[in-house]
């Protein structure tokens, strides 16, 4: 902690920074228009570059399959019940729809960089449109649980190994599937056009293409906003912890011998399931970082880091990939009709399996919400117009109290 002496006033706002901080905030900002370069790191200058070399990407990998090149990861019906929606059709649809979300891309790309913006306001909709619906496609229709299962197995692939001597190669045959190349490729895909259309939006709107304030920005809202966001924030990590909790409690309860035979079930069954299930409790101690101290500033169990602040994207990006496949898990469960009669009149290890499954969707949901929580709350000063407050921890004394109100403390969170 370091003392503020110079912090400005709680009422202060983005005219009075501007007279604080002299015409080099509105520079910094790429002027009044919140056109022109922009001060914000890296991705200002390559995320465009990005969002064009995975448009391309997409127009490759899509052609490729249309015409046989690669093996085509539509055409594999057995994963439709994982949320892959669009492999309940002819191949072909979903490979010429990636390769049409390509082109579109390539063109949008090209549109987003100009500087000025396109003068014409259809233009300037409609790139912003087309980036949010190749967003939303990306992160709904490409990305399915196969990814969940990857990421699953891989996390718990040093404690398998242990008991499964086997499991390590047959994790490489799947990791090398197609399926891993949509999902994979569904994620970059999301993450690269989400960043690069807020960022478009937010230079129409004229406001600070990194951070997203504009001129009528307070320090008193801004604490208002982190109030509000902390509640928000955990409302959602008690849901998601809840239907988080209904994997791993149908995958403990074979111990006992419920739902499930122990003299039936074979032993790699109950390893990986238990596993799988630890791991689900793991996540959702994760989830709890969200609205804690310790997901600001590494704990004390984090060895050599304690103390130092934990980077936004370290807890974001993961938080959204996995929220993401836990969504598609919960959505194609529930979306097939088959599984519903399945599960009238069936087994209570077949109803204990729907239900566990089905629960990723509110689960998965919940912590996309948490995650956004976080990511706003999480805001401090911009570097590249000058504009926020200090960052403040959601139990501390900088900003937001455990009653929930607001302080004055002049402590700042080290950056």
């Amino acid at each position: 902690m370091t003392d503020n002496a110079h912090a400005p006033p709680l009422r202060e706002g983005a005219a009075e920074v501007r007279a604080h901080h002299g015409p080099d905030v509105d520079a910094r900002r790429g002027g009044e228009a919140g056109h022109g370069p922009s001060h914000s790191g890296w991705w200002s200058r390559w995320g465009a570059v990005a969002a064009l070399v995975w448009s391309a990407g997409a127009v490759t990998l899509g052609a490729s399959w249309l015409l046989g090149y690669l093996a085509n990861p539509f055409d594999d019906a057995g994963v439709v019940s994982m949320g892959a929606v669009l492999n309940a059709a002819d191949p072909a649809v979903g490979a010429t729809l990636v390769a049409v979300l390509g082109a579109a891309g390539i063109v949008t790309a090209v549109v987003v960089t100009q500087d000025p913006p396109p003068h014409t306001r259809w233009a300037r909709r409609a790139a912003e449109a087309v980036g949010w619906v190749i967003t939303g496609v990306c992160a709904l229709l490409l990305v399915n649980g196969w990814l969940l299962m990857a990421m699953g197995y891989g996390l718990a692939l040093p404690i398998l190994a242990l008991f499964l001597p086997d499991i390590l190669s047959e994790y490489l045959v799947a990791v090398a599937d197609p399926q891993l190349v949509i999902c994979g490729y569904g994620v970059a895909g999301a993450l690269i056009w989400g960043l690069v259309t807020l960022r478009y939006r937010r230079r129409l709107r004229r406001t600070c293409a990194h951070c997203g304030r504009g001129d009528d920005w307070s320090a008193e809202g801004e604490r208002s906003s982190r109030l509000r966001t902390l509640r928000v924030g955990r409302a959602a990590v008690v849901g998601g912890a809840l239907a988080a909790l209904v994997y791993p409690a149908t995958r403990f309860a074979w111990l006992f011998g419920v739902g499930m035979d122990m003299g039936e079930l074979p032993d790699q069954a109950l390893s990986i399931g238990l596993t799988l299930a630890g791991a689900a409790v793991v996540g959702v101690l994760l989830m709890t970082g969200l609205v804690s101290n310790w997901g600001v500033r590494f704990p004390r169990w984090a060895v050599g880091l304690v103390g130092r602040r934990v980077p936004v994207s370290l807890a974001v990006v993961p938080a959204v990939v996995v929220g993401t496949t836990l969504v598609a898990v919960g959505r194609g469960v529930l979306s097939l009709p088959h599984l519903w009669l399945d599960m009238v009149g069936g087994s209570y290890d077949l109803l204990a399996n729907f239900v566990a499954l089905a629960a990723m969707l509110p689960w998965g949901a919940a912590l996309l919400v948490a995650t956004a929580a976080y990511a706003v709350r999480r805001r401090a000063e911009c570097d590249a117009c000058g504009l926020g407050t200090a960052e403040a921890a959601p139990n501390g004394p900088n900003g937001i109290s455990r009653a929930g109100g607001t302080t004055r403390s002049t402590e700042v969170m080290p950056r």
